[in-house]
C-alpha cells in the first residue's frame, strides 16, 4: 500500500466515528479536555475519510453511509450554520441526532461498535 498504515488509518476513522456517535455530554467533555471547538468533531472525520476511501476497499454499504455522514456534516458547515456548532446544538439540534445515527451505522457496517 505504499507506506499507508492500514491499522493506523482505520483506528483514526473508528475514533472519529465513535466521537461523532457519542452522546452530546461525551462530545462536550472531549472538546473541553482537548481545548478545541465543536467543529473539531467534523474535522477529525474530514482528515481521515478521504485517505481511507482512496486507499482501502470499503464495503459498498459502509461507503454509502460514510458518504451520507460526510454530506450531512458538509451541509451543516459554513457561517450561516454557526448555531449548529455550539454545546446547546450538540444536545438539542436534530442535525446532531442524524450525525450520531449515521456515525453509529457506519461503525456497525465497518465492524466496529459505537
Amino acid at each position: 500500500m505504499g507506506g499507508v498504515d492500514c491499522a493506523a488509518l482505520t483506528a483514526l476513522l473508528v475514533d472519529a466515528l465513535k466521537m461523532l456517535a457519542a452522546p452530546a455530554s461525551a462530545q462536550i467533555e472531549y472538546l473541553i479536555e482537548h481545548r478545541v471547538d465543536e467543529d473539531e468533531l467534523a474535522l477529525q472525520l474530514d482528515d481521515v475519510l478521504p485517505a481511507v476511501v482512496s486507499n482501502f476497499d470499503v464495503p459498498d454499504d459502509a461507503h454509502a453511509t460514510l458518504s451520507a455522514l460526510d454530506a450531512k456534516l458538509d451541509s451543516m458547515s459554513g457561517q450561516h450554520n454557526a448555531r449548529l456548532w455550539t454545546d446547546e446544538a450538540l444536545h438539542h439540534a436534530d442535525e446532531w441526532s442524524t450525525v450520531r445515527h449515521l456515525a453509529a451505522e457506519a461503525l456497525a457496517k465497518l465492524g466496529g461498535s459505537p
